[in-house]
């Protein structure tokens, strides 16, 4: 997300909680599929993670403590409450972008997959 407004700027409507009650759910399309992801949390944060734990280091097949860890910080520190919770073996996307709140900062919106 440059300052700009280029480069994924458009996640940044998603602070606006209005703008999330519009728009829940969004498709990402990939070489061989449409897939349909549902919000759960939108926060600013900052890297190097100091509060929690580092979302950028959970990928793959992770343990239900690993998901749960990562998916409770996420809703914790949501800036509104989405009321979605993602049970254990939903697929999770996390798409982040630079955000401009403090140094190093960050501007996450985590969606569990859907379709």
């Amino acid at each position: 997300n440059m300052s700009n407004g280029t480069m994924f700027s458009n996640l940044d409507y998603y602070k606006d909680e209005e703008f999330y009650r519009k728009n829940p759910r969004f498709n990402l399309t990939t070489i061989t599929e449409e897939r349909e992801y549902e919000i759960f949390s939108v926060l600013k944060t900052k890297v190097p993670i100091e509060d929690g734990p580092a979302f950028y280091n959970y990928s793959g097949k992770l343990t239900e403590e690993e998901y749960n860890e990562i998916k409770n910080w996420l809703i914790e520190n949501s800036i509104y409450n989405t009321e979605v919770n993602p049970s254990y073996n939903e697929q999770i996307l996390i798409l982040s972008t630079c955000a401009y709140h403090t140094d190093d900062g960050r501007f996450l919106v985590a969606a569990r997959r859907v379709k």
